[in-house]
């Protein structure tokens, strides 16, 4: 199996690669998207993997005070994964999905997308967005309270 310390020894090499031609306050978020490497994860890994972003890039170094913008795309997931991302949920300000992956997450619910993507807001994620295809997407959102200590000092 994959385990946390494997990406977190990665990540630690990208950053010491990043922070030799930019300072690390320029990095305001981390995207988890790798589809083949989320069923190789085992229980709590992936929390500990977000955990230690949020305590790395966050909490004041390269000047900032705040913590970074921490999402997942769970592209690719299948019938049963949700134990997977279970233990990360409460650490993700944005999960991103398809209706269908929804579906295979959360089969044990019964209800359509938006009370699917409300129940995954209710365990913890900020921002839940499903997208429809043609149809467009739905988002289920969180309380302000979830980002008092996350800010975005500007967009490009």
């Amino acid at each position: 199996s994959f385990t946390s310390s494997i990406l977190i020894n990665m990540l630690h090499s990208a950053l010491d690669l990043h922070t030799a031609s930019r300072p690390l306050r320029n990095i305001g978020g981390f995207v988890f998207g790798y589809p083949h490497l989320l069923p190789l994860l085992q229980k709590g890994e992936l929390r500990k993997i977000f955990k230690h972003v949020k305590d790395h890039i966050g909490n004041g170094l390269g000047g900032r005070n705040y913590e970074p913008i921490l999402c997942l795309d769970v592209n690719g997931v299948t019938l049963g994964s949700y134990y997977v991302i279970e233990y990360a949920i409460p650490l993700i300000d944005i999960l991103h999905l398809n209706s269908e992956e929804l579906n295979l997450l959360l089969p044990e619910i019964n209800g359509d997308v938006e009370e699917k993507a409300k129940e995954i807001v209710k365990r913890g994620a900020a921002i839940v967005c499903v997208t429809l295809g043609r149809e467009g997407c739905v988002v289920a959102c969180g309380d302000d309270e979830r980002f008092a200590k996350v800010r975005v000092d500007y967009v490009r």
